[in-house]
């Protein structure tokens, strides 16, 4: 995955968690290897339902999701060199 692809990968969370009112922000890691996407949802969820709605955003751009809190979570990306 290419860090270039951060705007596109945040706007495809944005879409697929729309329903609950989606809050993103993304975050460079320290050695540029890495970086996450923290969610913030106004509605209330289901770990679930939130999995099954990512599955293709997760799967396309091969993201880990980290379970933060009951308010929010992490999805962390991997970049290439």
């Amino acid at each position: 995955m290419e860090k270039e692809e951060w705007r596109e990968i945040k706007s495809e969370i944005k879409e697929a968690l729309s329903l609950y009112g989606c809050h993103v922000k993304y975050y460079q890691g320290s050695d540029y290897s890495f970086s996450y996407f923290e969610v913030r949802l106004d509605m209330p969820f289901e770990e679930a339902e939130i999995e099954e709605d990512l599955a293709y955003v997760i799967d396309s751009y091969v993201l880990t999701l980290d379970w933060d809190s009951e308010e929010d979570f992490n999805l962390l990306a991997e970049w290439d060199s």
